[in-house]
């Protein structure tokens, strides 16, 4: 057995430190390109480093933060809209890449004449294109993806470029849980079998996770072993009708998993039509944003995406339901008796993430 404090998951002293060398440090799901409603629109990403203004204009994409220049106003607060980036407050504007293109009464009211607005510009991030999904790094030197997510990841990621349609769903939660639990939750492939015997389980054949021939207790060195594709288990029952419908990124015949390190989790339970991206984005040591996205990839015809929305969605809030309710039941009882929880083998993963965690984050 491997013993891990669970002050970790409620001390706030913990979740500074993890803020401040990992969500800050590496890329971090923000939305798809589908989310745009034009090619001359915004969407806008909440962070835990801050809310984020991502531009698509001509086919191009800049990310900056959601802070007026002039005295730190949101520019904008719907989550998606028009590249309208007027602020609200003195209606300073700026263009898609973040510049300022405009202030009443500039030059006699603040002491700014026009040719200086060139040189003004919103806080920049960096972004990047995986596929059809968009990422944000907020460090001034970010780490180059590929030392984040490994080859398999990306190869994998980027078989949705253009594939996803424009018919998609999204909702929001805040939840009593902090953010390492769902992420060790979805790497614990015991659970299934238990937690989600009469759901998931149901549907994808997760014995096929226990057939390991050695575990590996290596300690973890690099930032690119915490994250990982796989595909977790063969579809049970034959396959939808539907999946003749629309296009697949793979065969169609295993439930497709991708956890991305620090906090993302996109399944695909039909093997590369349906896509959900569950963002747990970290809010404090006790709490945890789930931004849930659905998306489907484009017909082959005409066929519309909302019965088979419908259907997963019927599914789907059966299998969060399970996990999320035992998860809040968890963190409500971190504080109360014991102050170590004990790991077995098969949460090896885990235990390394946690060696890790140790070495380069806490100390």
């Amino acid at each position: 057995m491997h013993k891990v404090s669970f002050k970790r998951y409620f001390d706030q002293n913990f979740f500074e430190k993890e803020n401040k060398k990992l969500f800050s440090k590496l890329w971090v799901f923000a939305c798809a390109v589908v989310d745009f409603e034009s090619d001359d629109s915004y969407v806008l990403a909440k962070t835990p480093f801050g809310e984020i203004i991502i531009c698509k204009k001509n086919n191009e994409y800049h990310a900056f933060y959601n802070k007026c220049l002039h005295r730190g106003h949101p520019i904008v607060n719907k989550r998606k809209g028009p590249l309208k980036l007027v602020c609200p407050y003195h209606c300073w504007s700026y263009s898609s890449d973040g510049k300022l293109k405009n202030i009443p009464f500039g030059e006699k009211m603040y002491g700014i004449k026009k040719e200086q607005f060139k040189k003004m510009s919103l806080k920049k991030i960096q972004i990047i294109r995986l596929g059809d999904f968009i990422f944000l790094n907020a460090d001034k030197n970010p780490i180059k993806i590929e030392k984040q997510f490994n080859k398999k990841i990306i190869e994998n990621l980027s078989k949705t470029k253009n594939m996803l349609n424009k018919t998609n769903c999204f909702m929001s939660i805040e939840l009593d849980f902090n953010w390492k639990l769902i992420f060790e939750n979805l790497r614990d492939s015991i659970h299934p079998l238990f937690l989600h015997k009469n759901s998931l389980n149901q549907e994808v054949d997760f014995y096929n996770t226990l057939k390991v021939k050695k575990i590996n207790k290596k300690r973890i060195k690099n930032i690119i072993e915490i994250s990982n594709f796989s595909r977790d288990g063969k579809n049970k029952n034959p396959p939808e009708e539907y999946k003749k419908k629309f296009h697949s990124c793979d065969d169609g015949s295993s439930y497709l998993n991708w956890l991305l390190f620090p906090y993302t989790h996109i399944p695909s339970p039909d093997g590369g039509t349906l896509f959900g991206v569950e963002n747990f984005v970290p809010i404090s040591a006790n709490k945890t944003r789930l931004d849930l996205h659905f998306y489907i990839t484009k017909s082959k015809g005409k066929t519309s995406s909302i019965a088979v929305f419908y259907e997963w969605f019927d599914k789907a809030k059966i299998v969060l339901k399970e996990d999320l309710e035992t998860l809040i039941s968890v963190q409500k009882r971190l504080k109360e008796g014991q102050e170590l929880q004990n790991l077995g083998d098969y949460e090896i993963q885990n235990i390394r993430i946690n060696d890790y965690l140790n070495k380069y984050v806490y100390n």
